[in-house]
């Protein structure tokens, strides 16, 4: 699970100068572990999401019986499903290549998810 918390520019850069380690993931995201005063001050901050990369491999059928018709349903290039819950604040990326995404926003917050869909 990643959460992502409501921290302002200044602050997450001097998280980022105080980490205790830092190393790249698979893609050009870069991962840092907190000083332990910082994680303190990250833990008393608003989640602004949540993702989540499910370890089961889930169909688009469990997901719609799950969590009903979506709102909306786009394909993109990769042959990926967005499946978007607006009211719900969720997106869910179907990957048949490789594992779904769900990510969580508070709904008044979803065109954070949704905008990037439109301008890919």
């Amino acid at each position: 699970m990643i959460v992502t918390v409501d921290a302002g520019k200044e602050q997450i850069l001097h998280m980022r100068e105080r980490a205790s380690k830092a190393e790249y993931m698979e893609s050009a995201t870069k991962k840092i572990r907190l000083h332990p005063e910082d994680i303190e001050t990250a833990q008393g901050l608003p989640i602004r999401a949540l993702a989540v990369i499910p370890s089961a491999n889930l169909e688009e059928a469990v997901l719609l019986e799950r969590f009903g018709p979506p709102a909306e349903r786009l394909e993109d290039d990769h042959k990926r499903v967005h499946l978007l819950y607006p009211a719900k604040g969720l997106a869910i990326v179907v990957d048949p290549k490789g594992k779904e995404l769900l990510q969580y926003v508070a709904p008044r917050n979803f065109s954070v998810l949704r905008e990037p869909l439109r301008n890919p």
